[in-house]
């Protein structure tokens, strides 16, 4: 066997621990990845199925709304009809009262404005 050179370097053993340290790496990356994306994943699912229950209950309010507003106005037709085959076919007009007169303060006896129509100042 020959002799070993100065001048040629020995092969460097250490990079195979450094390969398997870094996929060691990776995995775990990934696997904190993953748990961490699953638990956001969960809570927005929570939350969307939490729109969807309000959503429903809404959808199902409006409907109940909408058959009491069909209810209602099937109601008053039917009491406009009622109240028109009740009322007299011609009206005869009422006497027609004159409105109230709303006291002004020019109406007062109490109260004397002056000519000018203006209160008299007065120094305090």
């Amino acid at each position: 066997m020959p002799a070993r050179s100065a001048d040629i370097p020995e092969m460097d053993t250490g990079w195979p621990i450094f390969v398997a340290a870094g996929a060691a790496l990776c995995a775990l990356v990934a696997a904190a990845s993953r748990w961490w994306h699953g638990k956001q994943l969960a809570a927005l699912a929570a939350r969307l199925a939490k729109s969807e229950r309000a959503r429903e209950y809404a959808l199902q309010q409006a409907a109940q709304a909408r058959q009491q507003i069909e209810k209602l106005q099937r109601d008053i037709a039917a009491a406009r009809r009622a109240g028109a085959a009740a009322a007299p076919t011609s009206r005869t007009p009422t006497s027609r009262r004159e409105p109230a007169k709303v006291p002004t303060l020019s109406d007062s006896p109490a109260l004397p404005m002056p000519a000018s129509g203006f209160a008299d100042t007065q120094p305090l």
